[in-house]
């Protein structure tokens, strides 16, 4: 049983902001067989829609605990094995005052790895692009 390295998408992701963002291990997977040297082909869903082939830098080893519960895998996984990376809640809300007018915002919570990544952003542009975080309130 091996964890496989998966990285979010990089870029341009909150409204033009550049980051790094940390890789993950998602799994565990089952060796199925080795290919070549430094190869190794997993036991993966077929939701995955990946190749199943992967070196061996890219695959971690599983040591069983038996107090752990196992995480669901990431069916959202890219074909370039990156996962999407957006907001997940929000936080307080404020009104900032820019000479004549006033614009609401509210705080976000970034990715689904850490609770500890918050920007403010304006109310207006995160309801037209991330529609479902309002859907309890309305």
């Amino acid at each position: 049983m091996v964890y496989l390295k998966v990285a979010p998408q990089k870029g341009k992701d909150h409204f033009g902001k550049v980051g790094k963002l940390a890789v993950r291990f998602i799994g565990p997977y089952r060796i199925e067989k080795r290919v070549g040297e430094v190869a190794y082909r997993l036991a993966m869903p077929e939701v995955m829609r990946l190749h199943k082939v992967f070196h061996v830098s890219q695959l971690r080893k599983h040591v069983p605990d038996p107090n752990m519960i196992v995480p669901k895998p990431v069916e959202e996984l890219e074909p370039n094995l990156t996962y999407p990376e957006g907001p997940f809640g929000i936080g307080q809300r404020r009104t900032r005052k820019l000479k004549n007018r006033r614009i609401p915002q509210i705080q976000i919570f970034w990715g689904k790895q850490n609770r500890k990544v918050t920007t403010w952003e304006d109310e207006d542009r995160i309801r037209a692009k991330y529609p479902q975080l309002f859907v309890e309130e309305d």
